[in-house]
């Protein structure tokens, strides 16, 4: 008898909501350990952002790269091959050299690729890319050896110390050292835009000087 009643009291409890069990669910699938395994916690890195010059620190740039050491040796170039003939041929090299650059930047936009290496690599593959940096490492040697003669002849003559012997190769290396060598450990191009700002000034500066201080007149005059 006290167990039937007691059935009729769970019964009872059953259907009234008020006092209905709480349910709890059963898992429908557990995920096999061995199936998946646990490969840790994947964080993606960071994106750097590449840095970008302005368009007048782009130019800069790039007039240094094409003018660079060799605005040097067209006084002299000129002087051999005459002032007519001379500006003949200065004519054509910049007639090339805006060929050639044109060339260039219409293949990097057509292919997608914003770098010469790699412009090289797509064309002519991993030679092409190899002969690039080798050619470019023996230009801007040249250019280096070109400007630290310049610096051998200029500064000792503006230091007033051309008596020494050590005058030349003293201001080479300490141009070289706190100068050139800081400058070449730059990662960016972007960051030469104030020193190419300052190489293009000096270039217009120093075409000046040759302008004002030729001696065509005293020539013309003995002519």
């Amino acid at each position: 008898m006290a167990a039937t009643m007691d059935n009729i009291e769970l019964h009872s409890l059953s259907k009234d909501s008020a006092y209905s069990l709480p349910s709890v669910p059963t898992p429908t699938s557990v995920p096999n350990p061995t199936s998946a395994p646990f490969t840790g916690i994947s964080i993606s890195p960071t994106p750097q952002k590449d840095a970008k010059s302005s368009i007048p620190s782009a130019i800069s740039n790039f007039l240094n790269s094409i003018v660079g050491a060799g605005i040097i040796g067209i006084p002299f170039a000129i002087r051999h091959c005459g002032l007519f003939m001379g500006i003949i041929l200065l004519t054509w090299v910049g007639y090339l050299t805006d060929c050639s650059v044109r060339m260039i930047v219409t293949l990097g936009r057509d292919l997608g690729v914003n770098d010469y290496e790699r412009l090289a690599e797509k064309i002519y593959g991993p030679r092409g890319y190899n002969a690039i940096c080798v050619f470019m490492i023996f230009l801007a040697f040249g250019a280096m050896v070109a400007y630290c003669i310049v610096v051998g002849d200029v500064v000792p003559e503006l230091l007033g110390v051309t008596s020494s012997p050590a005058a030349r190769p003293v201001s080479i290396l300490l141009c070289s050292m706190f100068v050139m060598l800081p400058l070449s450990l730059l990662k960016d191009m972007s960051s030469l835009a104030k020193t190419s700002t300052l190489s293009c000034a000096a270039d217009m500066v120093l075409v000046l000087i040759v302008m004002a201080f030729s001696p065509i007149g005293v020539f013309i005059s003995h002519a």
